[in-house]
């Protein structure tokens, strides 16, 4: 602590050995500073090592509970070399493709053939032209929307497989192949352009370059939708992999076309029907007709009937009218203008006449056309052994949690084994320390406050009932065979039932899952078995272990910190500031001790040193 001093000259005192051993002595209220301080930085470590834990429980419960679905589901097909399906947790009832007239393709542009290589130079293809520097491209993305341009840079060296490789390895959604002397660009998302026009687009510089490589169109082959039927509705996707009610679905080939043309026949007797009773409509109106009642189609023929009589008998009285010598000139012109309106009327009553009778008779062709191949029906299943090993899996990660925690805040406590001084350690072997530190180390959390009331409320989330679960013989953790175990030392872990799990399982999957996992709401307004309504927390019995874990997580950080926090921060890095203090003042005291003790004996040494002197002197007097 201080400067080297050599000391018992006169004396012949070990004074080093004796002012060692009188501050040790001195150093005992420091000492037990230290020991403190050991002791508050070991709280510290435990506290936060119990929140990483609470982390890695929170991630395993997220990554496999929450993020994924628990409700695995299998997906059967009927034909998956026509259409295959992956069901995903979310998939409800069954799927029947009744057709598919065409897969999704993407746009493609194939360019002439040119005398070129990949070696060529570009601007050997601009020997009677400037070459552009830049040039911009860009196609449709995954929704049929055109994505932005990107551009794209050449100079006189690059070459035209370089070119290729700057195509494809931009982010302008091209994918682009120079092969035999032949360009193909090649959008990389299939569909068509949902603002109507081309799904791959280029400026004036690319259309430049793209002429001298063969390629005058950038879209030789438009894009197309996939055109399919499924449980009745015709539809399109700008794909051929796409989702429906949790079916992940995959076309992979195109069946039963002529559903497609029954379906467009159907729409074009929808259309011409219509038109054609706005125009009966129209003209009963305009020669006052009554048209007797339509209820279906085979009525429609009475109408055109009454309307058809109506518009003759008036053309024959505008053609007497328009000829009638005794009519005054004004009046026969006016007959002839009626005249010319019926005989128009006439001719469109035929013409709407002739497109529905066009329709209905391609549409009775069609009908006799019949399916060449079975609808594909898809159909999901819940995997029940697989949400068991999920459900088993999470129990045994979190018994262990729950476990390391009890058996923290229930460790012996060995008072008589407080943290070791520096000097203590350098009489002690390594496996000895290691044995007393163990020890020392013991009880830190024992009956810890934070972890045993986080404990309590964590047991009290297994008897709660969620009464926003759909099936109510299901709103509750016993209900599925899942509750505390018997042992009440155990801290809460769970224990299964997997006789009464499968079965519920089996049951009604849906009902497991929502009340494991749903989002729900920690104060919600409930209706309750008895019909009575109240608030209650919704949300599933494993988002509830998250927030509690969540509100334990930050009551440790309010004690022991993280590693981002300040000692100001957190309760026990104040208590480590103020003993780092006293420590500090502790070191410049005992500075000042060892001195006055060095002082001291230096003084006797003085004096012994005198001693001897007067001694020596008076000796030689007589002898």
């Amino acid at each position: 602590m201080s400067t080297m001093r050599i000391g018992g000259l006169a004396s012949g005192m070990d004074i080093d050995s004796i002012v060692e051993k009188l501050m040790v002595a001195e150093r005992m209220p420091m000492d037990k500073l230290e020991q403190q301080k050991q002791i508050y930085e070991w709280q510290r470590d435990a506290y936060r090592d119990v929140n990483k834990k609470l982390t890695t429980l929170d991630t395993y419960i997220a990554d496999n509970f929450i993020l994924k679905s628990l409700n695995t589901k299998t997906a059967t097909s009927s034909n998956s070399d026509l259409v295959s399906a992956v069901a995903t947790g979310s998939a409800s009832g069954s799927l029947t493709v009744e057709s598919v007239s065409q897969l999704a393709k993407a746009a493609r542009g194939i360019g002439t053939q040119v005398n070129a290589t990949s070696s060529t130079k570009l601007s050997s293809l601009f020997e009677n032209g400037t070459m552009p520097a830049t040039f911009t491209l860009n196609a449709i993305d995954t929704q049929g929307n055109m994505g932005k341009e990107v551009s794209i840079g050449i100079d006189a060296n690059t070459t035209i497989g370089e070119l290729i490789t700057k195509i494809n390895g931009s982010n302008a959604g091209v994918s682009a192949l120079f092969e035999n002397g032949r360009l193909s660009l090649t959008a990389k998302n299939t569909g068509k352009a949902v603002s109507g026009g081309a799904a791959m687009t280029t400026d004036v510089n690319g259309n430049a370059l793209f002429v001298k490589l063969g390629l005058s169109n950038l879209v030789t082959q438009e894009g197309q939708n996939a055109s399919f039927q499924v449980n009745g509705i015709f539809t399109e996707r700008t794909t051929n992999a796409f989702s429906i009610n949790g079916y992940n679905i995959t076309l992979k080939s195109t069946f039963n076309e002529g559903a497609s043309l029954k379906k467009t026949a159907q729409e074009s007797l929808a259309s011409a029907t219509e038109n054609l009773n706005q125009t009966l409509e129209s003209l009963a109106k305009t020669y006052n007709v009554s048209l007797p009642d339509s209820q279906n189609n085979s009525n429609l023929q009475d109408q055109i009937d009454v309307v058809e009589k109506k518009i003759a008998s008036k053309i024959v009285e505008h053609q007497q009218n328009s000829e009638d010598s005794t009519k005054s000139v004004e009046e026969r012109e006016a007959a002839k203008k009626k005249l010319n309106n019926a005989i128009a009327a006439a001719d469109n009553l035929n013409k709407k006449k002739d497109e529905y009778n066009t329709a209905l008779e391609t549409l009775k062709n069609l009908e006799s056309i019949p399916l060449a191949t079975n609808p594909v029906t898809m159909s999901s299943s819940t995997n029940v052994d697989e949400i068991m090993t999920k459900v088993k899996e999470f129990v045994a990660t979190y018994n262990g949690f729950i476990k390391d925690l009890t058996d923290q805040t229930k460790q012996p406590k060995y008072r008589d084994y407080q943290p070791l001084t520096e000097l203590q350690k350098k009489e002690m072997e390594a496996k000895d320390i290691e044995n007393w530190e163990t020890r020392a180390k013991s009880g830190l959390l024992r009956n810890d406050s934070i972890i045993t009331s986080g404990l309590s409320s964590l047991r009290g989330l297994v008897y709660q009932t969620n009464h926003a679960v759909t099936n109510q013989k299901y709103n509750a953790l016993y209900t599925i065979g899942i509750g505390t175990s018997k042992d009440y030392n155990s801290g809460g872990t769970l224990e299964i039932d997997e006789t009464k799990l499968r079965k519920a399982l089996e049951e009604d999957p849906d009902a497991v899952v929502q009340l494991l996992t749903m989002s729900g709401e920690k104060s919600a307004t409930v209706t309750k078995a008895d019909g009575s309504t109240g608030m209650g927390d919704t949300r599933g019995f494993m988002r509830k272990i998250r927030d509690e874990m969540d509100v334990i997580e930050k009551k440790i950080d309010e004690r022991a910190g993280r590693g981002s926090m300040t000692e100001t921060q957190y309760t026990l890095g104040k208590y480590l500031r103020n003993v780092n203090q006293s420590l500090d003042a502790w070191k410049d005291k005992l500075i000042k001790i060892e001195d006055r003790y060095w002082k001291q004996f230096g003084a006797m040494e003085a004096m012994i040193n005198k001693a001897n002197s007067q001694s020596a002197s008076l000796m030689s007097q007589y002898y």
